[in-house]
């Protein structure tokens, strides 16, 4: 017997901010599709990992209607993205057990390889449609730009000592931007964010202004 989305909510609950507390009722409902299916927190993950890396390839042409499918999907992606880790407190309810790190990893190595290449795929799509490069210079220093942010991001790996790491782990915790009290930050991190349904990217590319995007995002 399938659960109830009442029985998933309580038995896999998570600390959600601002708009994903929003999305995280929508992913109770992948949950359950995925109980049903028999899919495994980590195929989960794999299939939307997978899936956002396609939608990028929807911008190449520089098609409005392409693009406007290619960004509704990748953005769709990252309710299946809340979906994995709920999938897995639900099957761990009530046990004991270590949090495992691969899938961790997994999540991040997916996002940071298909932020900048939405980015490049919008950059090319935008040069064959205007015939320009300035675009696509501007697509390509969004991307980098977005991986110099991860570079220069505190790790605590880098560290030997414990006191050390567990001095970064909650320096890095307590200046995210979505901690504290300040509703103004929440707001702009949602609408700012690219992997947010109906975010500014999303509305750019609607209103058929993607060259805006890559500037505004470099």
């Amino acid at each position: 017997m399938l659960p109830t989305i009442k029985e998933i909510r309580q038995l896999s609950k998570t600390n959600r901010y601002g708009y994903e507390y929003v999305l995280d009722y929508l992913a109770n409902y992948i949950v359950k599709f995925s109980i049903y299916l028999k899919i495994s927190p980590i195929e989960l993950s794999l299939f939307w990992i997978i899936i956002q890396f396609i939608s990028c390839l929807f911008f190449l042409k520089g098609n409005y209607y392409y693009s406007l499918i290619g960004i509704i999907i990748f953005q769709l992606m990252f309710v299946v993205d809340l979906s994995d880790g709920k999938l897995f407190r639900f099957y761990k309810s009530g046990k004991k057990y270590l949090k495992p790190l691969f899938p961790k990893y997994l999540d991040r190595f997916g996002h940071f390889i298909n932020n900048p290449i939405l980015f490049l795929s919008l950059g090319i799509g935008l040069f064959f449609r205007f015939n320009t490069l300035i675009y696509f210079y501007f697509s390509v220093a969004s991307s980098l730009f977005y991986l110099l942010n991860k570079a220069l991001s505190l790790n605590p790996s880098w560290y030997k000592s414990f006191e050390e790491r567990e001095s970064i782990a909650s320096f890095s915790y307590n200046n995210d931007i979505r901690e504290g009290k300040s509703l103004i930050k929440k707001l702009i991190f949602d609408f700012l964010r690219i992997e947010h349904l109906g975010n500014l990217l999303f509305l750019l590319i609607l209103f058929d202004f993607p060259h805006y995007a890559v500037i505004f995002y470099s």
